[in-house]
């Protein structure tokens, strides 16, 4: 299903989207048939390659395209950007290549640059424009890392992809997960969709950037389970419609065995339980605003089938949440854990939380809510 791209349709569109909600897998490559399956087993439900927009590689975009579609995922469509806007290349040509693409079923999202530089942003404007021309209903994205010029981009996209990446040497719960939702935080308040890029990989593989990090690269590790559920349900109780993963390829680079074994037992059951947690996005979502001013984010919404409330550390220390008001929007209730979430003493009493006990470094909590009306 495609998204259209007018804002206020944008938005709808991806709350309301028939399968999940975008699950993004950066750098599905090689593309072969059993990485497109093992990225389907895994809960990805949209496919990018680097590999992907050059002219003169046009068969191989399809067969790609083909491939995926086979597989039951859509394609964020790389459109290689820093090529496009080379000083020898026109927004006519341009042009002509999204129009022997802009029919291809499989794609769901264009994705115009890599992290572009301030400098590419007029360049930008007029490939976004050829974009919004020939294919409205295809929204636009870009890769962002941190820059305090973040508002200047706007006019470049639809839905914008933060990336950042923490989790090097650090022992848990050391590393600075809260990077990835502050700066997903300052992107929603420009007021389109955000869809963070979280980790999927070891330093490791990237050892010879590790020491500019002040990190030791035989120590490096994969992100554990918390700091998934984290990024995760961190960014929904934020108001992100998506979630984006960098990057399949660097995960297995340099050790398959440990790659894949790391993403079937650790990665795979927590994005799995987010999607399911999900649905097909939510009828109703109130953040608890009175929550943040402790690093602790907090929201009640509901689904077609049910309604959860959720807690999330947003610090890397335990805190006591012994009674707090729920902001008038549950009075009575009993909570059931849902998925892996901890099962420690939780109710909802004259419109408190009450928890026995202290919420652990970034962990997250959720929890199935059946009101008490009486």
């Amino acid at each position: 299903m495609k998204i259209t791209s007018t804002l206020s349709m944008l938005c709808c569109a991806i709350a309301g989207l028939a399968a999940e909600i975008p699950a993004i897998v950066y750098s599905l490559d090689p593309a072969t048939p059993e990485n497109f399956r093992l990225a389907r087993e895994l809960g990805f439900n949209t496919a990018h390659s680097y590999s992907l927009g050059r002219p003169e590689r046009l068969d191989h975009d399809l067969a790609y395209l083909k491939r995926a579609r086979e597989q039951g995922l859509n394609v964020m469509y790389n459109l290689n950007g820093k090529y496009w806007t080379a000083d020898d290349k026109t927004p006519e040509q341009f042009r002509a290549h999204v129009r022997q693409l802009k029919d291809q079923p499989a794609i769901s999202l264009w994705y115009l640059y890599d992290e572009p530089a301030i400098g590419k942003i007029p360049q930008l404007r007029k490939l976004y424009r050829v974009l919004k021309d020939e294919t409205p209903d295809i929204p636009v994205a870009i890769a962002m890392n941190w820059t305090e010029d973040f508002t200047a981009y706007s006019g470049v996209y639809d839905i914008i992809l933060p990336d950042v990446y923490p989790v090097t040497d650090q022992p848990f719960p050391a590393a600075p997960l809260y990077g990835l939702l502050d700066m997903s935080r300052d992107l929603l308040a420009l007021g389109k969709p955000v869809f963070p890029v979280a980790q999927l990989f070891n330093w490791r593989v990237l050892k010879e950037q590790v020491p500019a990090r002040g990190a030791d690269p035989d120590k490096c590790r994969f992100p554990n389970a918390a700091e998934l559920r984290y990024w995760l349900y961190g960014s929904a109780v934020q108001g992100c419609d998506g979630v984006g993963f960098w990057s399949f390829y660097r995960c297995l680079e340099k050790n398959r065995a440990e790659g894949l074994a790391w993403l079937k037992d650790t990665f795979a059951p927590v994005l799995r339980e987010y999607l399911a947690w999900r649905g097909n996005g939510f009828v109703r979502r109130m953040e608890l605003k009175r929550f943040h001013d402790s690093r602790l984010l907090g929201m009640v919404c509901r689904t077609a089938d049910a309604e959860y409330l959720v807690l999330v550390n947003d610090w890397p220390l335990a805190q006591d949440v012994r009674n707090r008001w729920l902001e008038e929007q549950i009075g009575e209730a009993v909570l059931t854990p849902f998925g892996t979430t901890r099962k420690l003493p939780a109710e909802v009493s004259g419109g408190r939380l009450k928890i026995d006990g202290a919420v652990e470094p970034w962990e997250t909590l959720v929890w199935k809510v059946e009101r008490n009306n009486k």
